[in-house]
């Protein structure tokens, strides 16, 4: 299960955000992760999710190969918004 600090949100495009999450471990394989998750704001009405699988081809390998799909509200930076701003 993904942590409940994440499981829920509140923003200005989404409303209340509700998330949960699940990732695979060591047990489940040395060689594979797959994880994933949902969310769904009360305000857009819209369901998000993420999908993903990893593969390390070998243990000492620092980049593993990665197969992703996400659909999700993106946000700009608060920061940004106020530098490009003033």
């Amino acid at each position: 299960m993904g942590h409940l600090l994440f499981s829920y949100a509140w923003n200005n495009v989404e409303g209340n955000r509700l998330s949960a999450g699940l990732r695979t471990n060591a047990d489940f394989s040395k060689s594979w992760t797959l994880e994933g998750w949902g969310a769904y704001g009360t305000l857009d009405r819209r369901f998000k999710y993420n999908l993903a699988a990893t593969h390390v081809l070998k243990p000492q390998e620092l980049h593993p190969h990665c197969i992703r799909r996400r659909d999700d509200t993106e946000a700009d930076c608060p920061a940004d918004y106020w530098l490009h701003r003033h």
